[in-house]
């Protein structure tokens, strides 16, 4: 596997308090290494990914917009088409290339969607996922 996927982990310093700003910055280079892992280089990405793992659903990366310093992706599974299952993680997921950043995004703008806590909710979720995903075995090489 290529150096750029072995970064070492993420430290938080000392001085950052949990669920602060300084933390939640932690966390979302934290998210970016961990996407990074999964998906490779983000510059070649196509505007629909689908990885595929036998013996679970299918992950499904969409492509909403791309600038010269940001990546936003949409992140979601695709049930069986017999299942009912509408519940399904779906999330806006922006990379910030340039300081190798990635944050879960809102995906309504409303006041409350803003406030660090909500910030912390969405973007440990997108940590846990993107780490059950890698233990799963979804990889460069399934999409």
């Amino acid at each position: 596997m290529s150096e750029r996927f072995d970064l070492p982990p993420t430290v938080v310093s000392w001085r950052t308090r949990p669920q602060s700003f300084g933390a939640l910055m932690a966390l979302y280079e934290d998210n970016y290494r961990r996407l990074l892992k999964l998906m490779g280089d983000f510059r070649g990405i196509a505007p629909v990914t689908v990885s595929s793992i036998e013996g679970d659903c299918d992950l499904k990366i969409t492509l909403l917009e791309r600038t010269p310093y940001t990546i936003t992706l949409q992140l979601t599974y695709e049930f069986l088409p017999q299942t009912e299952l509408n519940d399904a993680p779906n999330l806006c997921v922006r990379i910030f290339e340039d300081a190798r950043l990635c944050s879960a995004e809102a995906l309504f703008d409303h006041p409350k969607a803003r406030t660090l806590s909500a910030r912390w909710q969405r973007n440990i979720f997108l940590n846990k996922w993107l780490e059950y995903l890698w233990d799963r075995g979804y990889t460069v090489s399934t999409l």
